[in-house]
């Protein structure tokens, strides 16, 4: 793996990782799925498992595990002159890889370096839902996939129809951690629904950014069970 691909791998694997996709925020709302990897990340510590609301910790919650990340030779330096010749490549990589029948790899932008080289980024998608922090890079050198560099998830097995909305499986957890039901959630913009993969397997959560009411808090991002009424990770939110 080239340097130039560590970089921008390692800025989109670290941007998850660090409370990840808070770009799919904004002020107005959130960003489309397929802008992943093009804006500004959120800062700030992840109280997860615990409330600044109430103190009252809650112990087990599951965390954030990616697969290693790994480089994936593309035979024959295949010719790629265009996003569609990329996501080909990507997309017979994938059966390569053994993701399952319900994953892919969907390229969502790229970027380029002065040399004339393209790098293609990916993001994972299980029966068309995003799993969170799984990003993949596919390099093309001088008009040749050279190899895809990233990491992915196999073997995801999990319904991705959802118990509660958002704002309900967020009401849920918060009365799960003692957060006084009068604290009414606020939404901005529109949740999304990911795979996060963790160190139990997979859940199927909700994205979504919210204020609570009486006292009115500052945005925070959540993801939230969107089955059980737990909160995976909470963060102060970076507004633009």
């Amino acid at each position: 793996m080239k340097l130039t691909t560590k970089i921008l791998l390692g800025i989109l694997l670290l941007s998850t990782s660090m409370v990840g996709i808070g770009w799919l925020f904004s002020i107005g709302g959130m960003d489309k799925v397929n802008e992943w990897y093009s804006g500004a990340f959120p800062s700030g510590k992840s109280t997860t498992g615990n409330t600044v609301d109430s103190g009252k910790q809650v112990n087990n919650v599951p965390t954030l595990q990616l697969p290693a990340v790994r480089d994936e030779s593309i035979a024959e330096a295949t010719p790629v002159d265009n996003t569609a010749e990329a996501q080909a490549v990507v997309t017979k990589k994938n059966t390569e890889l053994g993701l399952g029948e319900n994953s892919e790899l969907t390229i969502a932008s790229n970027s380029s370096d002065e040399y004339g080289n393209t790098y293609y980024h990916i993001g994972q998608y299980y029966k068309g839902t995003p799993v969170y922090g799984a990003a993949s890079v596919l390099e093309v050198e001088q008009g040749k996939a050279i190899v895809i560099s990233g990491s992915w998830v196999k073997n995801i097995n999990l319904d991705i129809q959802p118990t509660f909305d958002a704002k309900t499986a967020l009401r849920k957890a918060l009365d799960v951690i003692g957060v006084p039901v009068n604290r009414v959630v606020k939404e901005f913009g529109n949740a999304e629904l990911i795979v996060f993969p963790n160190n139990r397997g997979a859940k199927l959560c909700w994205l979504m950014q919210a204020t609570l009411t009486n006292p009115s808090s500052n945005a925070e991002i959540f993801i939230v069970d969107a089955n059980v009424p737990e909160i995976l990770i909470r963060t102060e939110a970076i507004m633009q």
